[in-house]
């Protein structure tokens, strides 16, 4: 149908209901898509590397040895930064022990002057904001532990690692305020390998030296 209006042709399309819509719509319509699609590749490609930080990365086992049995890894490497995370970081619990650690009460004290130790740790970073630290070898969380004063009486946090099942189940029971990981860590060329575990049980805790573990190097 063609009327004309202010001498000028106009064409429109009468529905059954009587309303027109204008077939300029369509051509809007379709520019609209046009740009949408346009702005959405462009973030896409702009923020490519945080989208894909949304990827969740699944590993089972068998994943994880063929991972671990490859070639040398960088300690920047996206696909072990998140095993790391996912698979071999506990955080700390929702309510950490944070009671006042008393270093002259434990009855190893005397070993090796571990007292002595914590008295110049304490000296030195008292009056410091707290800090965070690494414990590679942790034990039970608490035998000897060269942190547990740093975090209980100054405040700091961190992160204690300890490759044995069982010292490590029970460093977990006693809440301290720090991450922790079933890691060994060792000192050759950056890569991820295994490691074989040797144990030996001494009262209710353990000690291990890392040889069929995962570890990794800490540089």
């Amino acid at each position: 149908m063609i009327q004309k209006c202010d001498g000028q042709l106009s064409e429109y399309v009468q529905t059954p209901s009587g309303t027109m819509t204008l077939t300029t719509n369509i051509v809007l319509n379709a520019f609209l898509l046009f740009f949408l699609t346009i702005f959405v590749i462009h973030y896409v490609i702009s923020h490519f590397d945080v989208i894909s930080q949304w990827q969740v990365t699944v590993c089972d086992n068998e994943c994880l040895n063929t991972y671990f049995s490859g070639p040398p890894k960088s300690l920047r490497d996206p696909t072990l930064l998140s095993l790391v995370r996912e698979s071999y970081l506990d955080p700390p619990p929702p309510k950490p022990d944070v009671e006042p650690f008393d270093i002259y009460r434990p009855i190893w004290r005397k070993l090796v002057d571990w007292y002595k130790v914590q008295e110049n740790l304490y000296e030195v970073w008292r009056d410091q904001f707290p800090g965070r630290f690494v414990e590679i070898g942790a034990a039970d969380g608490e035998f000897m532990s060269q942190t547990i004063m740093l975090e209980k009486n100054l405040s700091w946090t961190g992160l204690l690692i300890e490759p044995d099942p069982r010292s490590y189940k029970i460093m977990r029971e006693r809440k301290r305020n720090a991450w922790t990981s079933p890691l060994c860590v060792h000192y050759e060329l950056p890569s991820p390998k295994k490691a074989s575990l040797n144990t030996k049980y001494i009262g209710e805790a353990s000690y291990a030296n890392c040889k069929n573990r995962h570890s990794l190097r800490l540089d």
